[in-house]
């Protein structure tokens, strides 16, 4: 390597030099998400994401091909805007791609229909408010199997909404802030994760608390997942001797804390699950992290081991694209018979009516 030496007081024409910035023109790039929420919603159509442009609480919507830098003239357009402070989360329904809701922090729960937008303009969508939360509404959770139910959690309380008629048909009383909620597969009972350490299950229908427990020692939040249509529930938070780790409960006797517990690693910030039930694998993140660990989860042997699989296994089977499984060095006939269960249709089992 050849050495270049400055003398002192000599102007050079090429002093400080930098490299070319190589820029992947297949993602979307020059984003500025708010502080407020780290999680992203995306649907076989769309994906949001809470902006940090202008004031109240715009959400970014964009085309899920849509690719290259994000214009600061262009986001506010592509924004849709509805509250008065910062959204904390957004979803969008599982039977209907463009039908987007959003959670803030002035209270309310609106939706968007965003596949009518003309041009792009999602500026333009109009909000239709389906509830409110005193304290603020934190997390939402579209029902599983029934189109039009939404859940929503606040500071006290979790509401299960009639998004059509915008009126609140369930809920149930928490005396601690709800940092994270999960249906079960059926759609009959559903998960809080709570401020106060705790994971509680409640019976939707009814809002009856059916058990509670603190599978984390550490004091910071966590989130809980279940694992498929069985019974484990797979939870991601801060371990009681510092650190992060993961653990599998039974949801049978949940009372009796984790079945397993692994430790992630040594960091304290908060860690985000994604389970995958096509492959049983379970992906977890931190902010601020430069990779995602993943973990194999044998629900019957309530274990769950690091794994080295191939990433096409974690592929969303409702939008999947064989073309890019392919590009991945997947061959379809080698991952055709790995995604059992069947996954989920696209069409609701039954409406809210």
């Amino acid at each position: 390597m050849a050495a270049v030496r400055f003398e002192s007081g000599v102007k050079r024409k090429y002093k400080f030099l930098s490299a070319l910035e190589q820029i992947n023109h297949d993602c979307v790039y020059n984003l500025k998400p708010s502080s407020a929420s780290p999680g992203v919603a995306c649907s076989a159509a769309y994906w949001a994401i809470p902006y940090a442009s202008g004031g109240g609480g715009p959400v970014l919507v964009s085309k899920i091909d849509a690719v290259g830098k994000m214009e600061p003239t262009e986001a506010p357009h592509r924004c849709v805007v509805g509250h008065k402070a910062a959204v904390h989360r957004c979803a969008f329904s599982p039977f209907d791609d463009g039908l987007l809701c959003t959670a803030s922090d002035d209270s309310y729960v609106k939706v968007f229909q965003v596949a009518g937008a003309l041009e792009h303009r999602y500026c333009d969508v109009e909000a239709t408010t389906v509830g409110a939360h005193a304290g603020g509404a934190r997390e939402l959770a579209w029902h599983p199997s029934a189109e039009g139910l939404l859940l929503s959690a606040g500071a006290s309380e979790c509401c299960l909404w009639d998004v059509a008629s915008q009126k609140k048909i369930a809920g149930a009383t928490v005396d601690a802030a709800v940092h994270a909620v999960e249906w079960s597969y059926d759609g009959a009972t559903y998960l809080a994760s709570c401020r106060d350490r705790t994971l509680r299950l409640f019976d939707a229908r009814t809002g009856a608390e059916g058990w509670r427990c603190e599978p984390h020692g550490g004091s910071r939040a966590f989130t809980a997942l279940w694992g498929g249509p069985g019974h484990a529930v797979l939870s991601a938070g801060s371990a009681q001797r510092g650190g992060r780790e993961v653990c599998l409960l039974d949801a049978r006797k949940a009372s009796e804390g984790p079945v397993f517990r692994k430790l992630v690693d040594a960091q304290t910030g908060e860690l985000m699950p994604v389970y995958d039930e096509d492959s049983s694998v379970l992906w977890v993140w931190g902010r601020g992290d430069t990779s995602a660990k993943h973990y194999e989860v044998d629900a019957a042997a309530a274990t769950c081991v690091g794994s080295n699989g191939s990433a096409a296994r974690c592929l969303v089977s409702r939008a999947i694209s064989i073309a890019a499984c392919l590009r991945c060095g997947c061959p379809f006939g080698s991952f055709h018979g790995e995604f059992e269960p069947t996954p989920p249709g696209f069409g609701p089992g039954f409406s809210a009516i």
